[in-house]
């Protein structure tokens, strides 16, 4: 059975009624704060950089269609090596962040944010389609994931946007997890664009996701779209573990059985440990036996 965890955590869409800028805002501290547990993350740095990477994968999922899903990839010089996350359209996520060793120093620059430098990449993955993903890098300009997601946005997918993403952390609690983004749509004119650009210092990070938009579209007629809940949720199950394991071959197995009566495996994304035991490898070589040409 998959793991899923419910929160309160909630994002909100809204446009204007000229139909030319969409607006979101995201609440997910209630979500980040679970997943964090989950993980057993302790330092707050890498709490930090956990959360504004959920922030900005759940950003871009807002905008995939049914069926669709992506990968937020980054790598990083800055206080986490690597952050990877996956996120959905129906609001749920799940992902990890690599923190870097202490004896391990991170490099950040002068004028740089904690993110450093290095490459954010995008898969956007459609699940039954036999279609090419679509990935879209670009490198991290200013360390800063909500100005990075933004140079994302203009590079790669060639949409005006504003986005800001706040993850307030002490001693290990997730304090607030907001986000927001508003983007020009097609059709949208040079007024519009300047626009987004002056409406995105009225909002505050910390107010709930309906306010922040009523906020940021203070001076404009809008509507509200969709209010969704959002879950971690990892896809991971005992049935793919033995699969996976299946093909790490016989001299493998041989040496799990011999030197751990068995095998633990912990998933990547949400911490889950699965035990699989002597008889079930012992079972999984005799399968691969009788496959062979």
């Amino acid at each position: 059975m998959a793991i899923q965890i419910q929160s309160s955590s909630t994002w909100v869409k809204a446009l204007l009624t000229t139909g030319t800028v969409s607006g979101i805002a995201i609440d997910a501290t209630d979500l980040t704060q679970k997943a964090v547990a989950r993980h057993g993350f302790k330092e707050d740095k890498a709490i930090q950089s956990f959360g504004e990477s959920v922030l900005g994968a759940l950003l871009l999922a807002s905008h995939c269609k049914k069926g669709e899903h992506i990968n937020l990839n980054i790598r990083s010089s800055g206080v986490v090596f690597q952050a990877v996350i996956d996120a959905y359209p129906d609001g749920s996520v799940r992902g990890y962040v690599v923190p870097r060793e202490s004896s391990t120093p991170y490099s950040i620059g002068e004028n740089t944010g904690p993110w450093g430098d290095g490459l954010l990449s995008v898969l956007r993955t459609k699940d039954i389609s036999q279609e090419r993903p679509y990935i879209g890098t670009v490198p991290l300009v200013t360390g800063k994931l909500a100005k990075d997601l933004t140079f994302y946005w203009a590079q790669s997918e060639q949409v005006p946007t504003a986005l800001g993403i706040v993850v307030n952390v002490h001693e290990g609690k997730v304090h607030g997890a907001h986000a927001f983004m508003v983007q020009a749509l097609p059709g949208a004119s040079d007024k519009d664009l300047k626009w987004i650009e002056d409406q995105v210092f009225h909002i505050s990070n910390q107010l709930e996701p309906k306010q922040a938009l009523a906020h940021l579209f203070q001076n404009a007629t809008f509507s509200f779209l969709e209010t969704k809940n959002l879950s971690f949720k990892c896809h991971c199950t005992l049935g793919r573990v033995e699969r996976a394991l299946a093909l790490v071959g016989e001299v493998e197995l041989n040496s799990m059985i011999e030197n751990q009566n068995g095998a633990e495996v912990k998933c990547d994304f949400c911490s889950e440990n699965y035990i699989v035991g002597k008889e079930k490898l012992q079972e999984l070589i005799k399968n691969s036996r009788r496959h062979e040409p």
